[in-house]
């Protein structure tokens, strides 16, 4: 046992003779660099599509991993037969569209949930993964942005795959069903930001429409919200590290350190430096730059946690 700042650190390893098994289920339609990345980045990995997937063939494994919201079906499969599930999906720092990835772009990894919030304290003090987000997008400083003092509220909505998979509203009518709850409690103008590559997105009567531009970040610092509301979108990422602070009413990746009811509209909690520090360093080892994923560094530092994982579903 080694210790860090006095916590215990244990590294575990896997049952003696017992290694871990990895099943890819894919879809058609995917990247051929994705693809790849996800066949290269984890040990003993067996592929198969996703329509073949069955309870008889996932027990054979101890894990599968899928990317994208590609399946409810295997989540309730995989919980079903007691193996756990890997996520990968778009990075919470993404900077381009899938058409324009590379070796240096970013996906995020979660394992037995939507958000590794399960795994975050482990990596709290690790600057050097946070180091690595920061660089990469050029609109995070390195300095942590004081909470600016803003005006409205800025609601940024989620994919119709997203409400599907969460067992949500349709996408607009659970934005207009957030915003009046919002509306109980200020009279401030509410400013709506869809997901920009629905289709479906259609303004809302009575509030702002942020619907076309491309990059959140040029979003929040247009509208300068006091507050932002989302259920489960990665742009509080953007958020935290812009200084605004964030209601999340679902899993969305700063949950720990956000408000998560309506009622707290009016007074949003504020996080420490310290608090907002350390789930920045947390995220960066659950988002990997795919030569990073592909070179096994990914693998080499989440190992400890695929080996717990599988050990509590032993257990």
């Amino acid at each position: 046992m080694e210790f860090i700042r006095n916590e215990p650190w244990f590294v575990l390893e896997t049952l003696k003779g017992k290694g871990m098994k990895f099943l890819y289920a894919f879809r058609e339609k995917i990247s051929t660099l994705i693809h790849e990345t996800i066949r290269s980045s984890f040990p003993n990995v067996d592929c198969i599509k996703i329509k073949d997937i069955n309870k008889s063939l996932l027990k054979n494994y101890d894990f599968v991993v899928i990317f994208g919201v590609a399946s409810k079906r295997i989540k309730f499969l995989a919980e079903e037969v007691g193996i756990n599930l890997v996520f990968i999906d778009k990075s919470h720092i993404r900077m381009s569209q899938f058409r324009d990835l590379d070796q240096n772009s970013f996906l995020r990894i979660t394992i037995n949930s939507w958000s590794p919030f399960k795994h975050y304290k482990r990596f709290e003090d690790c600057f050097e993964r946070s180091r690595a987000v920061r660089s990469y997008n050029s609109q995070y400083s390195h300095d942590l942005v004081p909470f600016k003092n803003g005006s409205g509220i800025l609601f940024i909505g989620s994919s119709e795959k997203y409400h599907k998979y969460h067992d949500l509203l349709p996408p607009t009518e659970y934005a207009r069903f957030i915003m009046k709850e919002i509306k109980k409690h200020t009279g401030e103008e509410i400013t709506y930001r869809p997901k920009r590559t629905w289709r479906g997105k259609v303004p809302i009567h009575g509030t702002r429409w942020e619907g076309k531009s491309r990059l959140f970040h040029d979003v929040v610092n247009r509208v300068n919200p006091r507050c932002v509301v989302t259920h489960g979108s990665g742009a509080c990422v953007d958020a935290m590290y812009l200084g605004y602070p964030s209601i999340v009413l679902g899993d969305a990746a700063t949950k720990p350190i956000s408000s998560t009811k309506i009622e707290d509209i009016n007074s949003p909690y504020l996080a420490s430096d310290l608090e907002r520090s350390n789930l920045a360093n947390s995220l960066g080892f659950f988002n990997w730059k795919i030569g990073e994923m592909n070179d096994g560094l990914m693998w080499n530092k989440l190992r400890p946690i695929f080996e717990e994982e599988m050990k509590n579903v032993e257990a």
